[in-house]
């Protein structure tokens, strides 16, 4: 009897450990500096979205991915990938980061067992890209003229 109450004070206070260490990808996403990291959902899109000036990155992922994925992958496009300068602080704090690091291995899967984050990350969306569920794009906003140009994520993933 005795073992079974430490037994459940124990489990209690570990689940306390666990949770306190879960992130949600959403939120890190929306503390991104001069942000939000916007996501949401535009028919068969989910658009992931950066402007911190006249300029955007922009993703588009099949709704054919589920929401949570999605998440983590566009925190992982913008901590390793995305070349913003406002950024850099913000990926610096996250790579060090390591129950972050957890959150993003959720992304494993059959064809990308990597354990490394950001090959993880980069693996995922060659994966996404191969089956054409993943487009990225450079949004620019001159004099009321919004140009999108479509990257290549070969050049992206350099």
């Amino acid at each position: 009897m005795r073992w079974l109450v430490v037994l459940t004070v124990w489990s209690v206070f570990a689940s306390e450990i666990v949770t306190a260490e879960v992130y949600n990808s959403r939120e890190l996403l929306a503390t991104a500096p001069e942000g939000p990291i916007v996501m949401k959902r535009e028919h068969v899109h989910w658009v992931v979205q950066y402007c911190p000036d006249n300029t955007c990155d922009l993703l588009e992922i099949s709704t054919l991915v589920n929401e949570s994925d999605v998440q983590r992958l566009a925190l992982g496009f913008f901590v390793y990938f995305s070349s913003y300068a406002y950024l850099r602080k913000w990926q610096e704090d996250i790579h060090e980061n390591e129950a972050i690091q957890v959150e993003i291995q959720y992304l494993i899967s059959k064809e990308c067992p990597i354990q490394n984050a950001k090959e993880l990350v980069e693996c995922r969306l060659r994966e996404l890209s191969n089956t054409q569920k993943v487009s990225i794009f450079f949004v620019r906003f001159d004099e009321g003229n919004k140009v999108v140009t479509r990257l290549q994520l070969d050049d992206i993933l350099k």
